[in-house]
């Protein structure tokens, strides 16, 4: 539900992140990925720092969904650090794409 820090973490294997929803700022800041790092289908909806992570094997967004509402934002939202951003991806990881993600309704509203 809130912030996800991953800070100085190590991932010894793979690590996988199938379907996870991230609904607070996800932080992999200075996290080792000894394996393939792994964030099929995942959703950001309110940020990630990547920055300063290493990933000896890659890591694949594929169909992983990041809020287009912080598309163009300059502080913190998404900072992908030695992540690969191919010039054909408007901004993204390879097979990420920017979501319309809307604000989840709890029991509470």
């Amino acid at each position: 539900e809130g912030i996800a820090v991953f800070s100085d973490a190590k991932f010894k294997d793979g690590a996988v992140f199938f379907n996870t929803k991230f609904k607070g700022i996800a932080v992999f800041f200075n996290t080792k990925f000894e394996g393939m790092a792994v964030f099929f289908n995942a959703t950001f909806k309110d940020g990630a720092d990547f920055s300063n992570a290493t990933f000896k094997d890659g890591a694949n967004f594929s169909n992983a969904k990041f809020n287009r509402k912080y598309r163009n934002a300059t502080y913190l939202f998404y900072k992908w650090g030695p992540i690969s951003i191919p010039p054909d991806n408007d901004g993204l990881p390879s097979g990420a794409e920017w979501a319309e993600l809307q604000e989840e309704r709890t029991g509470n509203d």
